[in-house]
């Protein structure tokens, strides 16, 4: 993997990440189950990033292996889901997805006070990857700094605010 590649995965991260997330959450109603799933479909998108050389692409792959790994996991778990054969419709849904429990958790003055405070007493690198995942950009910079891969960021970050959402939300 070159560093297009990688570059080109950081700014589909970025552009996308969270769209996914919010479509996932919205219909598991679970953040950890949402979080875990957005982070399998990125890992297949690293996995694939050679093949998908546009954001258009990328949008639209991302698309079809959210609704079908949605598809997956109800038909796995016994469940009924509300997933549109239609793949505009995963990409329409994805495109309105916004907020977020942390982001919404951080608009409260206290709690955010509270947030920075404990960000503060984490190491170095951890307080860097929180400040790219909140900016939502800055990754390969980061990735150059620390010897480590966006990837492996990326991985950190989703681990971060997992734990963020358990302390701060309970």
């Amino acid at each position: 993997m070159g560093r297009e590649d990688e570059d080109r995965y950081t700014d589909y991260y970025s552009r996308f990440f969270r769209k996914i997330y919010f479509y996932c959450y919205k219909r598991l109603k679970d953040s950890v189950a949402a979080e875990d799933m957005a982070q399998e479909i990125f890992v297949k998108l690293w996995q694939e990033i050679d093949k998908i050389h546009d954001a258009g692409h990328a949008e639209k792959w991302l698309s079809r292996v959210t609704r079908n790994r949605m598809v997956n996991y109800f038909r796995d778990n016994g469940r009924a889901c509300e997933v549109s054969e239609d793949p505009n419709y995963v990409q329409e849904d994805l495109r309105s997805a916004s907020g977020n429990d942390l982001d919404e958790l951080m608009s409260d003055r206290e709690s955010l006070l509270e947030i920075a405070e404990y960000i503060q007493g984490l190491d170095e690198l951890s307080q860097k990857v929180f400040q790219c995942w909140v900016e939502k950009s800055g990754w390969r910079e980061l990735s150059l700094q620390s010897g480590r891969s966006v990837h492996a960021l990326h991985c950190r970050a989703s681990r971060l605010v997992k734990k963020l959402r358990r302390k701060f939300r309970g």
